[in-house]
């Protein structure tokens, strides 16, 4: 059987600083592969409305994962709505 390796990354905090170490840890190569599929954005100014009623906490940890990402907050986000 094939080994796995899993990297486990406990966090506590607020939910901004929680995105912010997220943003960090992320691996650049990543980035890249998401920056490939920003081309077919899913408009995601118009679903921030929906995640700061729903789950406001959520938009609080995608601030922070851009902060940590150096990247501006909607494409950040994209890595969200892609996964």
């Amino acid at each position: 059987m094939e080994e796995i390796q899993v990297d486990v990354l406990q966090i506590r905090g607020t939910s901004f600083r929680n995105g912010y170490i997220q943003g960090k840890q992320l691996n650049r190569e990543l980035m890249h592969t998401f920056s490939i599929m920003e081309e077919n954005d899913r408009n995601a100014e118009a679903v921030i409305p929906i995640y700061q009623e729903l789950a406001p906490h959520s938009v609080d940890e995608l601030h922070g994962l851009a902060d940590g990402l150096a990247n501006p907050f909607f494409k950040s986000g994209n890595i969200i709505w892609w996964i």
